[in-house]
């Protein structure tokens, strides 16, 4: 039975108990667990049944076929024990997991989007991961869970030795360690399977030990790899999962605050030392009441502890990616956001971004440096969880937006991370049918100064070719019917955005009429939506926003904003965004995946923060305009210029600018030389964030590659051929 169900990637979450009777009072802590499986050899009683029917996430149940159909009736799986096979043992399963079930005969090699574990289980020969014994616990250390159940599957021969758990003194440090052990691990593999491929050249110093792993499976040449490969682990694949804890104090305070005193529930909010330890001074708990509570709201964490360690275990295993769980970080950091969200407010740029700065570079500080050195290396795709706006966090002077591939889940509340999983556990095919499947929703009152650019943005993409559907809504019912009848793989929705603070509630608009997302029922979501509209991740707010709504329905990715945007820097935005994505589906652009697209976007758009603040600071000083095909010089030499990653990228943004502008006009340079001296720009890229899980939307390029067409295409053939020839 284990074997099916590590089969389908889910042994970590599965809970499998077998007895020769079942009561209800048995079950304790397993109703806790998301996927459960109970084999009953013998009599199930009514208290059994009862407590099956009030689990959310019903188990499978193996009885014999007496019992069968009470099981059946209370809304759970159910198996006969007497006529269990493999095949039905392997269906049932997967019906519990949500995952197509196993092909048990041979699948080949001519399925193209051959699941991963049916390419292990048909394969095994090729692949050196998944190793069949007993997880190997190196520590009691709960943020450690994850890391060592991964590298359980990714090393087929774990070290011999004493299987009891020791301490470790320095947390951080283990955990830097097998996240380095798991980079090196996932290097290896590559080289063999590329190795057995023959699609690759091996470094001469490895060849004689990858040889020998090859033929004989030696553990000792395996060691030898593994400390060899050390030199190259930079070219390696080092995505991993950063989860920073940070309790906002108004969901605990709304449950908490009117039975216990502040300086008790303090505990929840504290920062935790390197260690994972929060530090408490018993004497300021009043009497035997308060030191109660105090152990109480303790077990509280633990718990919370541990189910965030249960789900991070299912993102890493699921993705084969290293954990990075930080300790959780002060609440105050909190209150830094609300004063960003107030100066921004105010209308004071100078302001806002000296606090938007300091708040990433004091983000910065609370993680352990380890930490920190760890990012700096700059991974290739980093999936956040986190309530905490991480994108923000400045890295030697660059947000960590800007750095890599970056999306991010919130973490309340807690049960999204589980829903979410399991909608996402496998991938979505993003191919030129579902490209087309875009629809643009205008929310907007026609009298509204703002309809207008909805409308632009349909003439823009009608213009460049890109296949959509356009349409006005006045109200939330006809919005809701153009979702049952479009049925779009993408939406674009443009409208007016709002946040309640006293009623803790976020709102999308339609016309005159305001509605809640959560009630956005008996309709259809979309796997991507791009929110065009104010505050729909509001910034240091809770988890009621429309963005979490609309992925709580089921979408699996989200583009949303924290403050009020501009509606024409949005529509630009979207624009440049679905011009990538047809780009790349054509197969003029190198991108996997809906992450890639948008973050891609978003790196390279920072110009336009830079151009559209001087554009409107000459024009204030009756000063010369930019030449307009300086918005096509940029990006050729972006593309020329070969920085050696994106946080290079970053930093030479605007001397490349103003080499671009000097291409046309020297004294209009020189002028943008002195704007950026003496001014501050206002960074409105940072201002949306990509939410969910968009790297598990994964885009299938057209066989034969198509001529793209349009001014920039016209523009950047042209100068190429100039290029060229100097």
């Amino acid at each position: 039975m284990n074997r099916y169900a590590f089969d389908h990637r889910m042994s970590h979450s599965l809970q499998i108990l077998q007895k020769s009777a079942f009561r209800g009072q048995d079950f304790g802590d397993f109703a806790s667990y998301p996927m459960k499986v109970i084999v009953i050899q013998g009599d199930v009683d009514e208290e059994c049944v009862s407590t099956c029917a009030q689990m959310v996430v019903k188990p499978l149940v193996i009885c014999e076929a007496a019992y069968q159909s009470a099981v059946e009736q209370a809304g759970c799986l159910c198996l006969n024990l007497e006529g269990l096979s493999a095949p039905s043992l392997n269906e049932a399963i997967g019906q519990l997991v949500n995952t197509e079930p196993i092909n048990l005969e041979e699948p080949g090699d001519s399925n193209p989007f051959l699941l991963p574990y049916q390419s292990v289980r048909s394969h095994p020969e090729r692949h050196h991961f998944a190793s069949q014994q007993e997880p190997y616990p190196r520590s009691t250390f709960q943020a450690e869970e994850p890391n060592d159940k991964l590298l359980n599957q990714l090393v087929r021969a774990i070290p011999s030795g004493n299987k009891t758990p020791h301490r470790v003194e320095d947390r951080v440090s283990l955990l830097i360690s097998t996240t380095q052990e798991i980079f090196k691990c996932k290097l290896l593999d590559s080289m063999l399977m590329a190795a057995e491929s023959g699609n690759a050249m091996i470094p001469g110093e490895l060849q004689e030990d990858l040889n020998e792993l090859l033929n004989t499976g030696d553990r000792a040449a395996r060691q030898r790899l593994m400390a060899g490969i050390e030199p190259y682990l930079p070219s390696a694949d080092r995505s991993l999962i950063l989860c920073v804890p940070c309790q906002n104090k108004t969901i605990p305070q709304a449950y908490f605050g009117k039975q216990f005193p502040t300086r008790v529930i303090d505990i929840l909010y504290a920062a935790k030392d390197r260690n994972y330890i929060v530090h408490s001074d018993p004497r300021r708990w009043h009497g035997e009441a308060e030191t109660a509570a105090a152990l109480a709201l303790t077990q509280f964490l633990a718990m919370e502890s541990e189910f965030f360690t249960k789900m991070t275990t299912l993102w890493g295993l699921a993705e084969k990616r290293p954990v990075i769980r930080v300790p959780q970080i002060s609440s105050g950091f909190y209150g830094k956001l609300r004063e960003i969200r107030r100066v921004f407010d105010g209308g004071n740029i100078v302001a806002l971004n000296r606090r938007v700065e300091a708040f990433g570079v004091e983000l910065a500080s609370a993680l352990p440096e380890e930490f920190i050195d760890l990012l700096r290396d700059t991974p290739r795709e980093l999936r956040i969880i986190s309530d905490m706006p991480l994108e923000w966090m400045m890295i030697d002077g660059v947000p960590l937006m800007y750095r890599c591939q970056v999306s991010r889940f919130p973490m309340t509340p807690g049960n999204f991370l589980l829903t979410h999983y399991l909608q996402t556990q496998n991938v979505l095919i993003l191919d030129k049918n579902a490209g087309n499947r875009v629809l643009i929703l205008n929310c907007l009152a026609k009298t509204d100064k703002l309809h207008i650019y909805p409308q632009k943005l349909h003439e823009v993409l009608q213009e460049t070719g890109i296949t959509h559907e356009y349409a006005v809504v006045s109200n939330l019912e006809e919005y809701k019917a153009q979702l049952r009848e479009k049925k779009p793989f993408i939406l674009l929705h443009c409208g007016h955005g709002s946040y309640d603070s006293a009623e803790d509630l976020g709102y999308l608009h339609f016309g005159a009429e305001k509605a809640k997302v959560w009630d956005l029922t008996d309709t259809a979501i979309p796997p991507i939506v791009m929110l065009g509209a104010c505050d729909t991740a509001a910034l240091a707010e809770t988890h009621n926003t429309p963005s979490n709504a609309f992925l709580g329905l089921g979408a699996r990715a989200v583009l949303a904003t924290f403050l009020a945007v501009q509606a024409d820097r949005t529509i630009e935005l979207y624009v440049r965004v679905l011009a990538n994505l047809d780009e790349a589906i054509s197969g003029e652009l190198g991108l996997e995946n809906w992450a890639q697209v948008v973050s891609k976007t978003i790196i390279l758009n920072r110009y336009l923060d830079f151009l559209h603040a001087f554009t409107q600071d000459q024009i204030r000083r009756r000063r010369k305009e930019i030449d307009s095909r300086v918005f096509f010089e940029y990006p050729l030499r972006w593309k020329r210029d070969g920085f050696k990653d994106f946080a290079d990228g970053y930093k030479r943004c605007p001397q490349l600018l103003e080499d671009s502008i000097r291409h046309f006009d020297a004294e209009c340079a020189d002028d943008f030389h002195r704007f950026v001296a003496t001014n501050k720009v206002l960074m409105h890229t940072m201002f949306y964030t990509h939410l969910g899980s968009p790297e598990t939307i994964h885009i299938v390029g057209e066989e034969e590659r198509r001529d793209s067409e349009g001014d920039s295409v016209d523009y950047w053939e042209t100068r190429e051929r100039e290029l060229s020839a100097s």
